[in-house]
């Protein structure tokens, strides 16, 4: 509602990637479910190019008028390595850029401290002015540690809709990469306990092979006893 281009990036390039891999690893799956949703995502784009076209146009303007989106994603990656020049190998310590500390000083009357020299917005740049080159490496190091666990999950999966969970987390995690999510606290819940639940779901397809396998052990063993017998 705000004009956000990174919203609508995120979930156009969520759809492709999650289509995409979905083509490769199941085509037939993937081209029945695209039949079934085709026809209400058209009535869908049609009601909102009817109902919804001032808000539309408003966010095209917005798109098409600012030339920076890439001259932003350039600087957020390299944030890291000119905040460096500031404090070398150390930090200004975790929470320093937090948008709270200067009413938290305030409130408690605390000193002001080492003030920052410069301006920052991104999240990799604000990481690294808080943890420091070193902080920053291992970070982002466990970030890519549980992408790879879960792109692990994704393909030790044979339940269509475990295995659509799993990608989904590893979607959410490889496209907010260097997105909010430390001083994003809503989303950071939502993220955490997305990204630990897919680590279960292994369990789960354990739990439903072997629920399964007793169901068919149940109906197709012989029974024990006589036909016509009172304990059958």
């Amino acid at each position: 509602m705000t004009g956000a281009r990174g919203l609508i990036i995120f979930e156009v390039v969520f759809l492709l990637v999650y289509l995409g891999i979905k083509i490769f690893t199941q085509p037939q799956l993937t081209l029945r479910l695209f039949k079934q949703f085709l026809p209400p995502t058209i009535i869908v784009v049609t009601v909102a190019m009817l109902w919804f076209q001032p808000a539309i146009n408003a966010f095209w303007l917005r798109t098409t008028s600012n030339q920076d989106l890439s001259s932003r994603v350039v600087s957020n990656l390299a944030e890291p390595f000119q905040f460096s020049a500031y404090k070398e190998l150390d930090g200004y310590g975790p929470g320093s850029t937090h948008q709270a500390v200067p009413s938290l000083r305030r409130a408690f009357d605390l000193p002001a401290g080492e003030s920052i020299p410069t301006y920052y917005e991104g999240e990799v740049g604000r990481v690294a002015l808080e943890l420091g080159p070193f902080g920053f490496l291992l970070w982002y190091a466990l970030r890519l540690s549980i992408l790879w666990a879960l792109w692990r999950v994704f393909g030790s999966l044979k339940s269509p809709l475990l295995r659509d969970l799993a990608l989904a987390a590893f979607l959410i995690q490889a496209i907010q990469i260097t997105g909010p999510l430390v001083f994003h606290h809503t989303f950071s819940i939502y993220y955490w306990f997305f990204s630990s639940f897919v680590f279960l779901l292994p369990r789960l397809e354990q739990l439903e092979n072997r629920y399964r396998a007793e169901q068919v052990m149940r109906y197709h063993a012989p029974s024990p006893y006589l036909p016509g017998s009172p304990h059958q």
